[in-house]
């Protein structure tokens, strides 16, 4: 039998479980063929698993508050919601006492009738009510409700820490982050769920020892009062179930004394970045944590690289790009596995969905258009009907005229350097992004049937297994700038801020493609020697970009001999050898080796004793 005096307990529900009924309150069941034992383990189960725990304005608030002094101008208030993207502004004073509040609406309405230099203190609302941070959220609901608040502030000891928004409220309340960012109340739209611990799932699929350093940073965590998180893509991997190993931590307090702190105890080196309260913890075999402050940041300009402010976990998460990646994991030793979400990112997961958190995400950053197509062919997701509507309008608006060409060029990298980028450029194509890189590439039939034919290159180059490093997504860039001409190809260089080595790599050498196939055509069928002298020149990706826009069968056949043959030769005599021989070292070692490659090349020697009786005969007026 059982009885319940709270909400939150509807016993009807537990005992449901036993094939019993009854009541929220009151409730019984008939148990038959169990122990008392294991009556009692599946109760504890059950109440475990079905009563929410009250939820607190501490765990939803959101933080921290950004406000304004009762001396700064209308049009400074302004500037700052329109900065941070909110719509209520807290005005205090400098002993941090909340003072009122003032709104978008007002402020609107004062900068047109011109009063942007009045101070705020002369219209903002001071009627405003407050709640303590360990208050329910019932509370703070029915507070919000009885007064048609807009807003209701956190405070504690005097001091405001933090604001419950309608908009905040609301989305507790329908159970679900889709509240559209321009009813936005703060800054972000707040989606409290149930805590799930998943450290099993983090043991299952994470190596034993990094699992260990999560521990330990919990630990370092612990000792300084701060509150340490996982965060980024390895959240959302895990997950997946998908191999990843970069590792992201964003400490509440400073990421920097973090980074040092557990430094100073474990065997890592620590390279930090003041400026943006980041570091880098490096451990003995090459293993890296990238370590931040938790920040919030805004944007100056469209396109610009965005200011960094240090914020709470919430704020930080916020600033991600899209949904999905806004998942953290608790590492603390009481919390330790606890996943956090606050904006629907498993939800969006479960459906396979690409979202962007608001509405002027894309314009705020266009290249987060590049990568939300990179996600969505990597994961097989759907990028959302609103996401899609918001690219377009990224496109059409034109938002890339000030993204610097470097930013474009990496972006641009990663969705090259992914198991299937020609699905990819594909979607590029119809989102007309291609344009960007470079108004003369054109997505035609005749660039499709090219990359398709690098994408065979690659699988039979990999299928060789010659053990040889080479970076696919060269060979892919190659065929996506194969409509340029030379001026084109170096004013491309020049944009995307490519330094003199890459360069030579990715503009010169593509420059020389069409002459060096020539060649390979003219080239004699019995000068192996020839074949090496021209292609050694060239990288691997050159090479095998040629092999998928050749048509010519016999040059494909030159290029396979030169990777599965020629290659490999090597002539077995070093200079020492030739020091013993008798050789004055200078110009004439360059010579010789030569010539001894020649040979070898053109299967005229075998042995190293034919290679010294070659030399001796070929260079004996060089003998001392």
């Amino acid at each position: 039998m059982g009885r319940s005096r709270l909400n939150d307990v509807n016993v009807a529900e537990i005992v449901s479980s036993f094939g019993g009924g009854g009541h929220s309150s009151a409730a019984s069941a008939t148990i038959k063929g169990k122990t008392i034992v294991q009556v009692e383990r599946s109760i504890k189960a059950l109440l475990r698993s079905r009563i929410n725990p009250q939820k607190l304005v501490k765990d939803t608030m959101s933080a921290p508050v950004i406000q304004i002094r009762p001396e700064g101008e209308i049009k400074d208030a302004s500037i700052l919601m329109t900065k941070y993207n909110i719509n209520v502004l807290l005005v205090i004073d400098k002993n941090k006492r909340l003072l009122g509040y003032i709104t978008r609406q007002i402020l609107e309405k004062a900068v047109f009738f011109g009063l942007g230099n009045i101070q705020v203190r002369e219209y903002m609302n001071i009627d405003i009510k407050t709640i303590g941070p360990d208050a329910s959220l019932s509370q703070a609901k029915d507070t919000i409700i009885k007064d048609r608040l807009r807003l209701l502030a956190v405070v504690e000891d005097d001091i405001v820490i933090g604001v419950i928004t309608r908009t905040d409220l609301l989305s507790i309340l329908v159970g679900g982050p889709e509240v559209p960012d321009f009813i936005h109340e703060f800054r972000n739209a707040s989606h409290f769920t149930r805590k799930k611990n998943i450290a099993s799932l983090l043991k299952e699929r994470l190596p034993r020892r990094v699992i260990e350093i999560f521990k330990e940073f919990g630990d370092t965590a612990d000792t300084l009062g701060y509150a340490a998180y996982l965060v980024g893509g390895l959240v959302r991997d895990i997950l997946l179930k998908q191999e990843n190993l970069d590792v992201d931590v964003v400490v509440e307090g400073d990421g920097i004394a973090f980074a040092r702190e557990y430094a100073a105890n474990h065997d890592v080196r620590v390279r930090s970045h003041k400026k943006f309260g980041t570091a880098v913890l490096i451990f003995p075999n090459g293993f890296k944590v990238d370590v931040a402050t938790a920040r919030m940041e805004y944007y100056e300009t469209p396109a610009a690289l965005p200011t960094v402010e240090i914020s709470s976990l919430k704020m930080d998460l916020f600033r991600r790009d899209f949904v999905i990646n806004t998942l953290a994991i608790k590492l603390n030793k009481r919390d330790y596995g606890t996943l956090i979400d606050y904006f629907g990112g498993q939800n969006d997961l479960k459906e396979k969905v690409i979202r962007v958190l608001h509405n002027l995400s894309f314009v705020e950053d266009p290249t987060r258009v590049l990568r939300a197509i990179r996600f969505e062919q990597r994961f097989g997701f759907k990028i959302s009907k609103l996401s899609q509507t918001l690219m377009k309008n990224t496109v059409k608006i034109n938002s890339f005229k000030d993204l610097s060409g470097r930013r474009l060029y990496l972006e641009l990298k990663l969705i090259l350097m992914e198991n299937q980028p020609v699905q990819a450029i594909e979607r590029m194509n119809q989102f007309d992004l291609l344009q960007f890189i470079s108004p003369e590439i054109k997505y035609t039939k005749e660039l499709q049937s090219l990359l398709e034919s690098i994408v065979g290159v690659i699988s039979w180059f990999n299928l060789l297994y010659l053990e040889e490093p080479f970076q696919p997504w060269k060979i892919y860039w190659h065929g996506l700038t194969s409509q340029l001409d030379k001026k084109e190809m170096k004013r491309l260089a020049q944009r995307m801020q490519m330094n003199e080595l890459e360069k030579k790599r990715m503009v010169s050498q593509a420059m020389e493609i069409n002459t060096v196939l020539s060649q390979i055509f003219k080239i004699r069928r019995d000068s192996n020697y020839a074949i090496y002298t021209l292609l050694s020149q060239y990288d691997t990706e050159i090479l095998l970009y040629m092999m998928a826009r050749t048509n010519n069968e016999q040059t494909k056949k030159w290029i396979s001999f030169y990777f599965n043959d020629l290659r490999k030769v090597k002539v077995r005599l070093q200079g020492s050898d030739l020091k013993m021989m008798g050789f004055k070292p200078g110009p004439v070692f360059k010579k010789i080796f030569s010539r001894l490659m020649e040979a070898r090349l053109n299967n005229q020697l075998n042995t190293k004793e034919e290679e010294i009786e070659f030399i001796r005969k070929e260079f004996k007026n060089h003998l001392k």
